[in-house]
């Protein structure tokens, strides 16, 4: 998971652990290029909504879950909301866009943990504070288009081309950004490699009164994987 100012997941084969990532050591990287297929990217929004809840002071994973029988006004009220998918180009180049509103939607609990089968799932009430939540925007490849699977591909977490369901690709998260109230802009973050950031690369997010926008705009390999 992220930590504020800084990364705080990073990714081994089938979890996600915990690491905390000085973004004040961040130097640029190039994404690797290479011959393969476009990839589908996915983005997830993991939205803190009270950050001043946060255990330590900053927002990571375990702030997903609150604690049982604490008091509302000391809850994080965490929750993680699908954002949008795309397709990068011949390049790896991709954009991605989404906006958030608050609602009164209910995806259900993080259960007893936030991760079930190693993946991050959907859960909480999505966007309840829109100005002073602290925002982490999440990228996940997909690898290359399976055309009969392509919407599935576009809108979930583990699609039926993820080898964790039988299919070819290795689906994993790549990317990420950090968004604390009252950052617009943010690097993006490559997984696993403390302190580098995506050379070129982007993350804008707007807070509007009625919600928030997010314009992401990065380069992946085109086998779906972090820069080596």
């Amino acid at each position: 998971m992220f930590k504020t100012f800084g990364l705080k997941w990073v990714l081994v084969p089938t979890t996600l652990m915990c690491l905390a990532i000085s973004m004040g050591s961040a130097r640029s990287v190039a994404a690797e290029e290479s011959d393969g297929e476009p990839v589908v990217m996915t983005l997830w929004w993991v939205i803190f909504n009270y950050p001043e809840n946060c255990s330590d002071g900053s927002c990571g994973a375990n702030d997903l879950a609150d604690e049982p029988g604490l008091a509302d006004d000391k809850k994080v009220k965490a929750s993680v909301v699908y954002g949008t998918g795309q397709v990068t180009d011949e390049e790896g180049k991709v954009m991605l866009v989404s906006s958030l509103y608050p609602t009164d939607a209910d995806l259900g609990d993080s259960g007893p943990a936030p991760f079930s089968d190693g993946l991050l799932k959907p859960f909480g009430k999505g966007l309840l504070n829109v100005t002073g939540a602290n925002i982490h925007l999440v990228m996940r490849s997909h690898g290359p288009v399976i055309d009969e699977y392509l919407d599935k591909q576009l809108t979930t977490v583990v699609d039926p081309g993820c080898q964790a369901k039988g299919g070819p690709n290795e689906c994993r998260y790549i990317y990420g950004a950090v968004h604390p109230p009252g950052q617009e802009r943010a690097d993006v973050i490559v997984f696993g490699k403390p302190g580098q950031v995506i050379e070129g690369a982007s993350s804008t997010m707007f807070r509007e009164d009625n919600g928030l926008k997010a314009i992401v705009r990065t380069i992946v390999d085109l086998e779906g994987r972090a820069d080596n």
